[in-house]
């Protein structure tokens, strides 16, 4: 008798196959892995048995797969159980096909991110670079002083001078408005990021076209674990400029991602000057995931 055995694997939220890995080849020179070695050894004891037993056997385990339930945080019982039909979809049901994003939890489909974003704020009111702790507030430069990065953090957004109102980088903006620039918050622990804001500055007396100057219009926002290695998980080429004075940009990102270090890096600004500084207001992140 050769044992083919089909083998079902349920994962959720993707398609489930039937696949036929057995039996594996030996390769000369090359030792099989315990698992497979297992496997080969635990199908040649199969084949010494008789068909009766063999499919006696197949039963027994279809009668436990269906009855014995998968997922689930154990405080509850969970509805999904595994198929051993080979029917499409594994016994797991679709997510809801509505443009949303979901996860599993306890059995069910809920979801990810709300409809218009803006769910918690990962940072807290900054009023130093390092205070409240763990937070830290970090930039490639600064203009002077006055214009730290965690004034891109503080929260303000009225009655504010023209000396503390935004993080402003040194001039390292060409006439072009090319040039690099990058601000960086530090949340103390991974967290999973789906939307943001940029704000342009804005004080009390301010005009639009101060407003503008140093505004970013091609950037990128990176995220890393280590603060070492960091992704991309965002791009934005040729913003508007703004018309008003901590006028908001709300950006969603395609995938929640988890992240500790976030920063924008910021590669041109609007200028009208020989050489510019880039001058962010505001800069919000935010988590809509149910955590």
């Amino acid at each position: 008798m050769s044992l083919q055995p089909n083998i079902r694997i349920n994962t959720e939220g993707k398609p489930v196959s039937n696949l036929n890995p057995f039996p594996v080849t030996a390769v000369a020179g090359v030792t099989q892995p315990p698992f497979t070695a297992a496997i080969d050894t635990l199908l040649s004891k199969l084949d010494t048995l008789g068909s009766t037993t063999v499919n006696a056997l197949s039963a027994k385990l279809s009668t436990v797969a269906t009855t014995a339930p998968i997922l689930g945080d154990g405080t509850q019982s969970n509805p999904v159980t595994l198929d051993p039909s080979f029917t499409p979809g594994g016994g797991i049901p679709d997510a809801p096909f509505d443009g949303n994003q979901y996860t599993r939890r306890n059995g069910l489909w809920v979801p990810v991110v709300d409809t218009f974003g803006l769910g918690t704020l990962l940072t807290p009111a900054m009023t130093n670079n390092t205070t409240p702790a763990p937070f830290v507030a970090s930039a490639s430069s600064i203009y002077d002083p006055n214009y730290q990065p965690f004034r891109a953090f503080d929260q303000i957004m009225e009655n504010r001078n023209d000396a503390n109102d935004a993080w402003s980088s040194a001039k390292v903006f060409n006439s072009s408005g090319v040039g690099s620039a990058w601000l960086r918050i530090d949340l103390g622990q991974q967290r999973m990021l789906t939307d943001y804001i940029l704000r342009a500055r804005g004080f009390t007396t301010i005009s639009i076209t101060q407003v503008r100057e140093g505004f970013p219009i091609d950037f990128e926002i990176r995220v890393s674990i280590d603060g070492t290695t960091y992704d991309v998980v965002d791009a934005q080429q040729n913003l508007a400029i703004p018309n008003a004075p901590f006028q908001p940009y709300h950006f969603i990102l395609q995938y929640p991602v988890p992240a500790r270090y976030i920063e924008i890096n910021v590669t041109r600004v609007w200028t009208d000057r020989v050489s510019d500084e880039c001058t962010i207001g505001q800069m919000q992140y935010y988590s809509s995931l149910n955590q």
